[in-house]
């Protein structure tokens, strides 16, 4: 019986693994002091995808509490549903896009036309002369956006010299306790 239940186990974890797979997006937000901007980073899929529809001059870029956009232009495909907004960060002018165009909102997600659901989208969007306190964000905050099983999960992630002074901290705090004892 123990053989048994050291085979089946591990089987029946396999087996359901594709069962729980969901789309799924990471968004990284990072301020840089050096260039005064901040950068978002978003990479992931869509798990499920629907239509695809032509709006004109598509959808400009785009950062703000109800709806985050690269540039989607001409034909682009679309998933129904609404995400739950407002988003909790404050809206703000993107200066740079690369990479492929993306995004979500109160009304769905959004993809270049032609996309195939499960496929791998990457990209930045640059909000120029932006800080985290003009977004309403803090180093270390983070959550998610959904919409059934479509998820962004993003997060705030510190600027590099914040690393240092909390490294600077820890070594004080260290020969602090060292001089103690």
């Amino acid at each position: 019986m123990k053989t048994i239940s050291r085979f089946v186990l591990p089987l029946v974890s396999l087996l359901s693994l594709p069962l729980a797979a969901t789309a799924q997006f990471t968004m990284v937000i990072e301020y840089s002091a050096i260039t005064g901007d901040t950068t978002i980073t978003y990479d992931g899929n869509w798990a499920t995808y629907s239509q695809t529809a032509s709006f004109g001059s598509g959808f400009p870029a785009d950062f703000g509490p109800n709806a985050v956009y690269t540039n989607i232009t001409g034909a682009y495909g679309y998933d129904d549903g609404a995400f739950n907004t407002p988003f909790p960060w404050n809206s703000a002018t993107v200066t740079a896009t690369t990479g492929d165009p993306w995004g979500f909102d109160q009304f769905g997600a959004y993809a270049p036309a032609g996309y195939i659901a499960g496929t791998t989208l990457s990209g930045t969007m640059t909000l120029g002369s932006t800080d985290l306190s003009d977004l309403g964000l803090n180093p270390g905050q983070s959550g998610v956006a959904f919409k059934g099983s479509q998820t962004v999960n993003w997060s705030v992630v510190p600027e590099p010299s914040s690393y240092g002074v909390l490294l600077g901290l820890f070594a004080s705090g260290f020969v602090f306790l060292r001089r103690r004892r």
